[in-house]
């Protein structure tokens, strides 16, 4: 039965809806909701049955489209425990679905998409705010240019430079507010001030979430200042470390051997092929 077909009907049309919070780049970096009284599978995923309600979802076509939706639930859930005195590393992104329990399809229609931007405590409960996707449409996003540097995100997609040969598995020798100490050579003959712009991960020892803190600088060739808090890791947990990239074609050709994949143009040319001088500058 089609998910219009039950919606119509006057003793069939109850309505249950599936709360999708993804909070990191694996498969399993999720939490799965539902305001149903019982589990609800949909596409390989478990929706487990939680306190949690939201504001009325309207569609006008104008600005009003891109409010805030509000969503409280229980304070206990997992996606609470994200936020409780810390900023997650990644962005959540929020998917809502509506569908019926009863319907054998399982018929799920995506109703709502965006991201979630804070969660506040309240007497009773918790209170979730997000964004709609569309906010993040009507901004201005990046455009490409020519450029002598590399515009591609290291590791990422574009860029494809190998993450595991770059890669060094330190344990943390000592830990403060917003930086990590690691044991003498721990950089394994690789070029420590590269390190610099590059990142750490770890998984945190208290929600088992993956953390990741960007490089900001060196103290010296054992202590690494992060550009967030530190916190679910103890002494001698072992951490990921991954080197930078200065975005010009000596990292990429000689650092991670990847100059096929630059996405600069370097050879552009410096003198205005038109004439010797510029009067302007």
């Amino acid at each position: 039965m089609t998910y219009d077909a039950i919606e119509r009907s006057q003793q069939d049309g109850i309505a249950a809806s599936l709360f999708l919070i993804e909070y990191g780049d694996t498969d399993d970096s999720y939490f799965a909701y539902t305001d149903a009284d019982q589990p609800i599978t949909h596409d390989g995923k478990t929706y487990l049955p939680t306190t949690i309600g939201r504001d009325k979802i309207e569609s006008a076509g104008n600005s009003l489209d891109n409010t805030t939706l509000k969503i409280d639930i229980t304070p206990n859930a997992s996606i609470v425990t994200l936020f409780r005195g810390r900023l997650p590393s990644h962005q959540i992104r929020m998917t809502i679905y509506q569908g019926h329990p009863e319907d054998p399809d399982a018929d799920y229609k995506v109703v709502w998409t965006g991201r979630i931007i804070s969660v506040a405590r309240k007497t009773r409960f918790a209170q979730i705010a997000a964004e709609p996707v569309s906010t993040s449409m009507k901004r201005t996003g990046l455009r490409r240019h020519y450029q002598y540097g590399c515009p591609w995100a290291l590791y990422g997609a574009e860029c494809k430079a190998n993450k595991a040969a770059a890669r060094v598995n330190p344990l943390a020798a000592a830990l403060g507010k917003n930086y990590i100490d690691f044991e003498p050579g721990w950089f394994n003959d690789l070029p420590v001030e590269k390190f610099i712009g590059g990142y750490v991960q770890w998984t945190d020892n208290e929600t088992g979430i993956l953390q990741t803190r960007t490089i900001l600088t060196m103290n010296g060739s054992q202590r690494v200042i992060l550009n967030g808090d530190v916190f679910g890791l103890d002494v001698g947990e072992q951490v990921n470390a991954y080197l930078g990239c200065n975005h010009q074609l000596s990292d990429c050709e000689f650092l991670h051997h990847n100059v096929v994949n630059f996405g600069g143009q370097p050879w552009i040319p410096k003198d205005n092929p038109t004439k010797l001088t510029n009067q302007f500058y």
